[in-house]
Formats: C-alpha cells, sequence, structure tokens
C-alpha cells in the first residue's frame, strides 16, 4: 500500500509514520524500512530502491521524506518515471512520500493513482480553536492534570509552534502531574 502524508505539522506527520510502520510491519527496524531523503537523492534512487524485494522479510517500507516531486513545481518527467515505478512495485513493498508543505498537487498523476488505491493524509497547521482540545488531549494521554488558564497561557506561549508545543508539554509532563498557571508562567518562556 502507498501513502502520501504532507503538511506543515512534521511532528504530527512523523507520529502518525510510526504507526503506519508498526500497522504494516509489524516490527519496523534498518532492515525492512528505507529511509530516502529527495532532498540528497534521485527519483532513480527511489525506482532501484522499490525494484528490490523484501530479504528475510514479508514486507518492507520506503520512506521517501521532502517528496517536492508531488507538488506543481516538480518535473514532469521525474513524476512519469515514478508513477511507473509505482504501478509496477509488488505488494510486499509500501511506498511512504512525506512533503513538509501543504502544496501537494492534489490532480497530479501520482496523488490521484495513490488516492484510488492507497491513502492520502494532511496534516494541517491546528486552528486557534482546536488548540484547547489538542493540549488537554496531550496531557491526559500523559496522565497529568493541567487546569484550563494553564491551557490558555501555554497555547499562548508556544504561540501555534506544535513543535514548541511538544518540547515545552514533555518538559511540563517531567516537573509536575498537575499543572498550574504559575507553573506554566514559570517554566515556559514567552514567544
Amino acid at each position: 500500500m502507498n501513502f502520501i502524508l504532507y503538511g506543515e505539522q512534521y511532528p504530527m506527520i512523523r507520529k502518525h509514520l510510526a504507526k503506519i510502520l508498526k500497522d504494516r510491519l509489524k516490527e519496523p527496524d534498518d532492515f525492512n524500512t528505507t529511509k530516502i531523503d529527495f532532498d540528497e537523492s534521485s527519483i532513480e534512487e527511489i525506482i532501484a530502491e522499490a525494484s528490490l524485494l523484501p530479504l528475510g522479510y514479508d514486507k518492507k517500507a520506503i520512506v521517501v521524506d521532502n517528496a517536492t516531486f508531488l507538488t506543481k513545481e516538480g518535473k514532469d518527467e521525474e513524476k512519469n518515471k515514478l508513477l511507473e515505478c509505482i504501478k509496477d512495485t509488488p505488494d510486499e513493498i509500501n511506498l511512504i512520500f512525506i512533503l513538509r508543505s501543504d502544496k501537494l498537487d492534489k490532480n497530479g498523476a501520482i496523488a490521484t493513482y495513490i488516492k484510488d488505491r492507497g491513502q492520502i493524509l494532511e496534516f494541517l497547521n491546528l486552528k486557534k480553536e482546536d488548540w484547547p482540545v489538542y493540549v488537554r488531549k496531550y496531557f491526559k494521554n500523559r496522565e497529568v492534570e493541567i487546569e484550563p488558564a494553564a491551557v490558555n497561557e501555554l497555547i499562548l506561549r508556544v504561540d501555534g509552534d506544535l513543535t514548541r508545543f511538544i518540547n515545552e508539554a514533555d518538559k511540563l509532563c517531567l516537573f509536575k502531574d498537575r499543572l498550574t498557571l504559575s507553573d506554566i508562567l514559570l517554566m515556559v518562556a514567552k514567544p
């Protein structure tokens, strides 16, 4: 199965990628997962890797990060080569493309093909009204209580930056299991 994960929230993409790899491969490791950074590689390297069957495993995954060829600015020749490769890839190989942008060419041939036979997942920036729910859920999953005033102040201090929020929240979880407004004022710097 093939996937496209795209958007500006890379921490969420990374978390979902780990879930996909665990679901598809059961125990992902360096032998059944190949990571290719398109900024440092070419379409030919992706095609070459996709042509190799998994050795000693039932399945393997190829994760292509910075898949800028999935935007409208991508070269048509590269897109055509890759589309043929995707069509010929056996079921034992999972191709996962990561685009760290919201500029996916949704009507492009690759996106259309994967949409019909795989999954395209979008990870947009959280809207202002979604932040309080996300923050409360994040702390609840870590069994840490946080009072409403602390939630609001933390949202203000991370200023819509999910990576910063995760870093600060993880630090706060180590600090206490019941967070108050004064804890946020003490521990989290203003933007």
